[in-house]
């Protein structure tokens, strides 16, 4: 079996699945779908725990760490591996019509 990692939510990530849930939930009055969504967020994260590199690496300028780009329905979350730690790091969750690259 592949050696899983951790996968660590990073506060301003978290809070911003919070947000999405909210909006969803509350402004739009769709909770199933609020649901769903935050769902596939976690499926995506239960996908990396075990193929860390599975998605691409994101466009970014003069950034020290390599950062990964997933997307989910009209959002993209950002992660950064830890090898040696085998510890994945969820740092931002944009909307994907965002000119996300240049915000991380």
């Amino acid at each position: 079996m592949k050696e899983e990692y951790e996968v660590i939510i990073q506060p301003l990530a978290l809070n911003t699945l919070q947000a999405i849930y909210d909006y969803i939930a509350e402004k739009l009055f769709n909770t199933d779908a609020a649901e769903k969504l935050i769902n596939a967020f976690y499926e995506k994260f239960i996908d990396i725990r075990t193929f860390p590199k599975i998605y691409q690496v994101a466009k970014t300028q003069n950034l020290k760490r390599e950062y990964r780009r997933c997307n989910v329905g009209n959002f993209a979350f950002f992660y950064t591996i830890n090898e040696e730690d085998k510890v994945i790091y969820v740092s931002r969750i944009y909307y994907g019509r965002q000119d996300i690259e240049n915000q991380i």
